[in-house]
Parts: C-alpha cells; sequence; structure tokens
C-alpha cells in the first residue's frame, strides 16, 4: 500500500543518513548496526490498545487489517519523518485541520481520527495545543447543533425554534441538603422528559459522535494527568487558552465546558486558575461585551455548582465582582442628570 511504501522510504531515508553521518565514528557503529528504525520504534509512547513488543515482520503479514497496528506503523514514519524534518510539524498540522472528518461522518471514522490525533499530541508536544483547539473546536460543532428544548424534547439546530440564552453554563443534576425539594425538582425533571417526544434517531447518532470525542479526550487528560510536571502545566495553560478564545464565545454549548469541571476537580490548581483566569477576563478592560458577560456567567456557574473550588478563592472572587459592581454603580450615578 501508498503506507507500506511511505513508511519503508522513510526507513531507508533514515537509515542511510544515519549510516552517513555516522560512517566514521566507532561508537555510532553499534547504534548503526541496531537499525535506525528500531532507535524511533523504540522512542515512541505507548499506544493504547497495541503492544508495543510485536515485531515489524508481524505487521507486514496478511492480518494487515489489524487498524491499531497498521496505525502505529504510521506513526512510526511520522515521527521519522518529523526527526529528519522538523519544520514539517506544520504541514502536518495543516493537512490534520484540512482533513478533520466532516460531521455527518461516520462516528467511528471521527472517534478513529481523534484518537490519532490525540496519539500524536504524545510525541509531538509542540503541536499539541493546535491539535487541542481542532478537536474541542469540532467537538463545539457538534455540541451547538443539539438542542434541548423546556419541554424536553432534544432536536437539532436547523430545527430549533427557541432561545436559550440565559441558560446556565454548567447545567448539573444538583444534590440538594433538602431532601424533599431535591425529590420534587427530579420528579419534575422526569415528568417533563416522560412526555418530550421520542430523540430522533439522527439526534442520537450525532450525541454518541460528541460522547465518543469527550471520552477519548478525557482519557488524554487522565494520562497527561500521570506524566511530570512540565506536561501537566503544558496542558493546563493550553486548556485555558482554548476555553478564552474558543469555548467562551460560542453560543449554547452545553457538554464541552465540562472537560473543564472535570479536569477542575481532578487537580485543585486548575480549577483555581480557571476560576482566576476568568475573574481577569472580567475584570480587565478592553473585551468587547459579549466575552465579558460570557466570563463571568462561566464563572458564577463554576463557582455555584463546583464544590471543590477552595473557599478562599470563592470570597476573593465575590468580592472583587461587588468591587466592580460598586463601582459601576457609582460611575452610572454620577453620569445620570
Amino acid at each position: 500500500t501508498e503506507t507500506d511504501t511511505l513508511a519503508s522510504s522513510a526507513y531507508a531515508t533514515v537509515g542511510a543518513s544515519s549510516s552517513s553521518s555516522n560512517s566514521n565514528s566507532n561508537s555510532s557503529g553499534a547504534a548503526t548496526a541496531t537499525g535506525t528504525g528500531s532507535l524511533f520504534y523504540a522512542s515512541l509512547p505507548p499506544m493504547p490498545g497495541f503492544d508495543p513488543k510485536a515485531s515489524d515482520s508481524d505487521l507486514y503479514q496478511p492480518k494487515i487489517e489489524n487498524i491499531i497496528a497498521r496505525s502505529y506503523r504510521i506513526h512510526r514514519c511520522i515521527h521519522s519523518l518529523i526527526h529528519l524534518v522538523p519544520s514539517g510539524q506544520r504541514k502536518l498540522m495543516k493537512t490534520i485541520i484540512e482533513f478533520f472528518p466532516y460531521k455527518r461522518f461516520h462516528k467511528s471514522i471521527i472517534t478513529s481520527y481523534v484518537s490519532q490525533l490525540l496519539y500524536i499530541c504524545e510525541y509531538l508536544p509542540a503541536i499539541q495545543s493546535s491539535i487541542l483547539d481542532n478537536i474541542l473546536s469540532h467537538a463545539l460543532e457538534l455540541d451547538v447543533e443539539i438542542v434541548i428544548e423546556d419541554t424536553g424534547e432534544v432536536i437539532l439546530k436547523e430545527d430549533y425554534q427557541g432561545d436559550d440564552a440565559d441558560a446556565d453554563m454548567f447545567q448539573l443534576d444538583t444534590n440538594d441538603t433538602n431532601g424533599s425539594s431535591n425529590n420534587n425538582n427530579n420528579n419534575n425533571i422526569k415528568g417533563k422528559y416522560e412526555n418530550s417526544h421520542r430523540i430522533p434517531a439522527e439526534v442520537s447518532e450525532m450525541a454518541d459522535k460528541l460522547d465518543n470525542i469527550l471520552v477519548l479526550f478525557v482519557a488524554f487528560i487522565d494520562r497527561t494527568l500521570k506524566k511530570d510536571y512540565s506536561c501537566k502545566e503544558r496542558l493546563y495553560q493550553q486548556l485555558l487558552s482554548i476555553f478564552e478564545e474558543r469555548v467562551l464565545f460560542t453560543y449554547r454549548s452545553k457538554f464541552v465546558q465540562f472537560i473543564y469541571f472535570y479536569i477542575g476537580s481532578r487537580v485543585e490548581r486548575f480549577a483555581i486558575g480557571f476560576c482566576q483566569r476568568l475573574l481577569r477576563v472580567f475584570l480587565e478592560t478592553g473585551h468587547s461585551s459579549m466575552k465579558l458577560q460570557s466570563a463571568v456567567l462561566y464563572l458564577a456557574s463554576f463557582m455555584a455548582r463546583a464544590n471543590f473550588v477552595p473557599v478562599g478563592i470563592v470570597d476573593d472572587s465575590l468580592s472583587k465582582m461587588l468591587f466592580w459592581a460598586n463601582e459601576y454603580i457609582t460611575q452610572v450615578g454620577a453620569d445620570t442628570p
């Protein structure tokens, strides 16, 4: 296949380059003898669901239909090529964006593509931010297309007739300390959904695609949280930037933002940084009114539901927002004749 040919060419090129550059070095001769291909093979991080001890010969057997094994070989090829030409990462990222499956494609295609992109982040951290942004961007497209009306009916965006501009940013089934109140609330919700229409097949299909993307993304977060400090810190900063530049401006997003709720529940430092980032956006001047409104709505909704946020952060945020409100009232009052 073209993939096999490309991979073989990459390994041959890398091997020739290594032999040429190390021909006068005895110490490098041993490394050349072991094969450059095996060097790159060993340097790749483990791929979920694949045994890295599998031999190359096994991959070229008639059982080539093993998609995971084929994918791993493609990643070896990409890794080898980027090692030779680091600037190729820009071209790779352009290709990733260009060929991201359309949202109407089958969920298995979208899921597989996202899975491979997240694995690329494991060995090409330089483009991790762009990859995560691309994935969440497409997840948001699926998110906003699914609309839940007040009646409980779930439809796609093109059939939507209502408006949910005042909806909470983080909508949860809260556990009220008042048992009777909570039961009444649950009964109302149950009754509302029992009286609603059956969820259309196309909506379920769209929801399944979004679910699969979010599950893969959460699994990637879990793997990253087990790594060293620099990897975790890089992920935190990238997710915060993506939220401010992408999620914050997405109208009617309902599910994607819970990625931030999840990682905040796992890492207190991220929850604190998330609150401080939203508060800073709200208090800074020069932002559009839409961005300011979205930031304070997300902040209020997050702090009202995230019981893992330290009380001190909640107090500090409320104090600064009240101070801002007092200053605003004073200024408006002074300008009013």
